[in-house]
């Protein structure tokens, strides 16, 4: 107390305990001497606790550093007036407005005098509208029309990015200014100006709250199209505008576009020779273009609407609507087909059709879209093509047939005239007589060969050429030829250079027969058209492209660049009034028999320096391979102890049905390194099956190309018969295709071994079927052999 007489405080008590406001005493150092109630209410605190702390107990601590220091301030003898946060006794923040007065004594501070109001609710309001102005702003700025907003004097107080964007100018350069002089261009600003007037005057205007099309102006002076849209508000009892104007720039300029496209396509549709078409999912017209007129003679304006199947050809409606069938139940997404479709005059035309399904969203069907082609123009030709077609191929059958069967009727007496000529040779003649025989026997083998030249050439125009593929040894053909050539090259004094053991060890894909033919022929060319003297060279390698290669060379005349163009054809000779022998379908014949074997034969050659001819054919591994120690052979030989042959059971019986003898010897040479197999060839079907029944065995292979009756015919006849139909038959063909193998299968062979075999795939097929096949009594009671 006595303190504060001393420095009257008890006075500016008496006076604030009375006061609506907040106020308080402190000394030099921030601590409250005095605080009355009011300031409960603000702090939370009693006023009893206040007194004695330090006043930056209740401020936060963001707002302390500025608030000391107006405190310091204050104790400097200034009075101070700020806005601070205060700390309520529950944790919140309380905005207020702190008014200190230093209390001077003596020249000297001797208390601050402080006065506080509670300014929470200005501040939120502030924060509120601060917020609301800068989301108008953002919205202003964010929308991607421009946004004018203009007084009653038709002044613009704003103006946002996207005007800015749309016009050209700042918008410091518009604020204030007059919209009319600055965005519209001069022929609208007099109706402008008087319709302002008019809502002032009458409060209404027909372009409020509508949308419309006008021009505005750019910065630039461009003139260009904006969608218009203008609304009112009352401020203060004037009105304010707000214009917004969507640019329609990019707009018109698509539209435009579109016309010209749509112009574009009307055009194109309009003139195409197609039908193009579009319809709903009941099959109905709903687009045709002027085409379809032209091909049926209906009128788009009559077929509209109509079911699309009526204009289908009676005849094809069943079958229109089985092709549609996958499409309209999903399983397909479009079909094309070709059908008849029905004209106005009573004809028809045929067309090909195309149509895809329209979907929407959900997937659900809408209709179809696509085109329709006339192809009757087409068809047509293509029925003269088949008649053609088959006049020529009746034409060459015939031919074929009658070259075949003449063939055959001139070889009868032929070997007539050939056996009596050789008997005649062998009796008691004199030298004159013995040359006259002599004569006989060569002009009979010369008409001999032609016989045999044109029946090969009547059965590949028939298309009755068969050939067995197999792998053939180069160094044995080679050599087989020379044998036969040898004497002939002798005669005419022309020498044979060739290298068969270059050959050794090489095997070719072929039929041996066929290209034993071949070469001969080439051979007995190069020999009878060289000169005396001349040489004949035969050399073989690989090509580039990884093919065996026969290269046979002579020293003749050559041949000029025309003469080569033509030496493939049938019946051509290069010298045909020459002495030397011979048909001119030899090299005809060679040329297709390479085709045939997936070979090739070609010839380079000048005149005057003899010819080069060669043969090209795919290697093929040896069919002489030694059995490899593996599991096939272990399995045979039943050399494992679990596999131990008993004594007492008799071995396996294999038939091998083949009319190929090399293939033949193959598979005897591949069951001699297994003593418990015996194995028993026939030629043919018919001496197979009566073996089959006679001899039962434990498994069958049998040939599918086999002369007279073939495998598959065989295979019939052994499952019809009961003694036979229990023997497991595997298929050996050098046919690949899968369709045949599929067959075979269906036919039901066990196993299809291809040519040339595989000998561990052989072994695998017969060791498996032996063991596993449960369809042979035999087996039943024999598994145990194995």
């Amino acid at each position: 107390m006595e303190v504060q007489e001393q420095w009257g405080i008890h006075h500016y008590m008496e006076l604030f305990d009375q006061s609506e406001e907040i106020n308080y005493l402190l000394d030099r150092h921030g601590h409250f001497l005095y605080v009355n109630k009011r300031a409960e209410n603000i702090s939370g605190f009693k006023a009893d606790s206040i007194i004695g702390k330090s006043f930056t107990q209740l401020i936060t601590e963001q707002a302390l550093p500025q608030t000391v220091d107006y405190f310091q301030k204050a104790v400097q003898g200034l009075p101070q007036h700020f806005e601070t946060q205060l700390r309520h006794r529950q944790g919140h923040e309380v905005d207020i407005s702190v008014s200190v007065i230093p209390a001077i004594r003596d020249e000297q501070v001797a208390f601050i005098i402080g006065i506080t109001k509670d300014i929470s609710e200005r501040v939120y309001s502030s924060k509120r509208l601060k917020i609301s102005e800068a989301r108008n702003q953002a919205i202003l700025d964010a929308a991607l029309d421009c946004i004018v907003i203009v007084d009653d004097e038709g002044k613009i107080l704003e103006f946002n990015s996207a005007g800015e964007k749309i016009f050209g100018y700042r918008k410091d350069e518009v604020l204030g200014t007059y919209m009319k002089d600055m965005l519209l261009p001069p022929y609208l600003r007099e109706p402008y100006v008087k319709a302002m007037d008019a809502y002032k005057q009458t409060g209404a205007h027909d372009i409020l709250g509508k949308r419309m099309e006008v021009n505005f102006i750019r910065s630039s002076g461009e003139e260009f199209p904006v969608e218009l849209a203008v609304t009112v508000v009352m401020v203060e009892e004037k009105p304010i505008f707000t214009a917004y104007i969507r640019d329609l720039t990019d707009k018109k300029l698509a539209e435009t576009r579109i016309r010209e496209t749509q112009a574009q396509y009307h055009s194109v549709v309009d003139t195409i020779k197609e039908v193009i078409f579009q319809t709903d999912e009941q099959g109905r017209w709903l687009f045709l273009n002027p085409a379809w007129e032209e091909i049926t003679g209906y009128t788009i304006e009559e077929s509209l609407g109509q079911i699309c199947l009526q204009y289908v050809h009676p005849d094809d409606r069943e079958m229109n609507l089985k092709l549609f069938e996958p499409m309209l139940t999903g399983l397909k997404t479009e079909c094309r087909h070709e059908i008849r479709y029905v004209t106005k005059k009573g004809g028809f035309r045929w067309v090909e059709i195309y149509a895809a399904l329209n979907v929407d969203e959900h997937g659900a069907i809408k209709g179809t879209s696509g085109t329709l082609m006339d192809i009757t123009e087409r068809k047509k030709m293509e029925a003269s093509l088949i008649l053609a077609k088959e006049e020529a191929e009746t034409s060459s059958r015939a031919k074929s047939e009658f070259l075949s069967s003449m063939s055959h009727e001139l070889r009868t007496p032929m070997n007539a005239i050939l056996g009596f000529a050789q008997l005649l040779e062998l009796s008691d003649l004199s030298a004159s007589q013995q040359q006259d025989i002599a004569e006989i026997m060569k002009a009979g083998n010369h008409l001999l060969d032609l016989i045999n030249d044109v029946l090969d050439l009547s059965k590949i125009e028939a298309g009755k050429v068969s050939l067995s593929m197999e792998p053939v040894e180069v160094k044995e053909l080679v050599m087989d030829c020379i044998a036969l050539i040898q004497s002939t090259a002798a005669k005419r004094n022309v020498e044979l250079v060739l290298s068969p053991e270059k050959c050794r060890d090489i095997y070719v894909y072929a039929d041996y027969t066929r290209l034993k033919q071949t070469l001969l022929n080439i051979l007995s060319n190069a020999v009878k058209y060289n000169v005396d003297g001349g040489k004949v060279y035969l050399r073989c390698g690989t090509t580039e492209q990884g093919r065996f290669r026969f290269w046979i060379e002579d020293t003749g005349q050559g041949m000029a660049e025309d003469q080569l163009k033509q030496i493939f054809e049938p019946f051509y000779r290069i010298h045909p009034n020459s002495n030397v022998e011979g048909t001119g379908v030899g090299l005809s014949i060679a040329k297709r028999m390479m085709q045939f074997m997936e070979g090739d034969i070609g010839v380079s050659s000048q005149l005057h320096s003899g010819s080069t001819f060669w043969i090209e054919l795919n290697y093929a591994r040896s069919p002489l391979l030694e059995p490899r120690p593996d599991p096939y052979r272990l399995t045979l030989t039943y050399q494992e102890p679990n596999h131990a042959l008993q004594p007492t059971l008799l071995p396996y019986t294999v038939l091998y049905i083949e009319d190929n003898k090399a293939n033949m010897l193959l598979v005897q040479r591949i069951f001699e390194a297994y003593a418990h197999v015996r194995l028993i060839c026939a030629p043919e079907a018919l001496i197979g099956i009566e073996l089959a029944e006679i001899e039962q065995p434990d498994l069958i292979l049998m040939d599918i190309h086999l002369p007279g009756m073939s495998g598959l015919q065989a295979m019939r006849v052994l499952q019809s018969q009961p003694s036979t139909q229990h023997i497991p038959v595997i298929a050996v063909s050098a046919n690949t295709m899968s369709k045949s193998i599929k067959q075979a299968e269906a036919y039901g062979f066990k196993d299809y071994i291809t040519k040339p075999i595989d000998v561990p795939q052989l072994l695998e097929a017969i060791t498996r079927i032996l063991h596993t096949d449960q369809t042979c009594p035999a087996a039943d009671s024999e598994t145990s052999r194995l």
